[in-house]
């Protein structure tokens, strides 16, 4: 299991590895991610899984295999996007066409804009995101 952002939900699939970048386990654990978690634990309660997933592999910048399954391990400011060569698809954590896209303020939406600019130069077939449902890019 790949674990990027807030990993909440700790609770689920405990006995499978869960791999994560070091910036996502401490923005999990105390950063923004941490932030959320609370606040959606005053706001759900005890409906909310609050736990957080223990990682057990930390993994870096570049590809990895896990599961016979090509990753590539994308670098971002609090976590990590991954691309799937193999189904010619990437993730990215916070994206939705019609919901729930944060975007703070005109460079970031540069950025955002930019980003999906270069999933279309590289001819990604396939978003997948937490936050909304798989996309294509036409």
């Amino acid at each position: 299991m790949l674990i990027a952002y807030h990993g909440a939900g700790g609770s689920f699939m405990p006995n499978v590895p869960k791999y994560a970048a070091e910036n996502a386990v401490e923005y999990s654990e105390n950063g923004g991610g941490k932030a959320l978690i609370n606040n959606f634990t005053a706001a759900f309660g005890d409906a909310f899984d609050k736990s957080v997933h223990k990682i057990t592999n930390v993994i870096g910048e570049g590809e990895i295999v896990i599961g016979g399954i090509r990753f590539i391990i994308q670098q971002t400011a609090d976590a990590f996007d991954i691309e799937i060569p193999e189904i010619n698809a990437v993730y990215t954590h916070m994206l939705g066409h019609d919901c729930h896209s944060i975007v703070a303020g005109a460079g970031h939406a540069d950025a955002i804009i930019a980003q999906l600019k270069g999933y279309i130069d590289r001819d990604f077939g396939l978003i997948l995101t937490s936050h909304y449902t798989p996309e294509d890019l036409y």
